[in-house]
């Protein structure tokens, strides 16, 4: 599979865990997990070491909170709305933001089939994966 398929793959993954964790971070079952914190930290992570990798390369004027919320849930914003109940979960949305920027970027720096930029990021988001497996086995039995 070719990194760019990872990354897209990957990103539709972590989407699915952001939903969940809003769902759930409040659930006693996930309480062990600290989902929303979790997944910030570790999002957050990610893009400390994609801006050493490729300083102002990763960094574009942020959406609006309206616009942003329309763009990762879509159809979905009432179903999830309710859930948006903290400021934690709102600067999870904002990793998002920048996940959903990498994503982005990796589809225009691809060039032909090889793009060692695209490459290096598809290593940071499977590293990010590989770290959160035992959560996502815990969520989806």
């Amino acid at each position: 599979m070719s990194s760019l398929k990872r990354i897209l793959r990957n990103y539709g993954i972590l989407l699915d865990l952001l939903k969940f964790s809003l769902k759930n971070n409040e659930k006693t079952e996930y309480q062990r997990f600290s989902l929303v914190s979790t997944l910030n930290q570790l999002l957050g992570n990610l893009e400390e070491k994609i801006n050493k990798i490729f300083p102002n390369n990763m960094k574009s004027k942020p959406l609006s909170y309206t616009s942003l919320i329309d763009s990762i849930f879509k159809n979905e914003l009432e179903e999830y709305k309710p859930y948006i109940d903290s400021e934690i979960k709102k600067r999870l949305i904002r990793k998002i933001e920048f996940l959903m920027e990498l994503t982005n970027s990796s589809m225009d720096m691809m060039d032909g089939s090889y793009s060692p930029e695209v490459e290096i990021i598809d290593r940071e988001i499977q590293d990010l994966i590989t770290i959160l497996k035992p959560l996502l086995v815990a969520i989806n039995p």
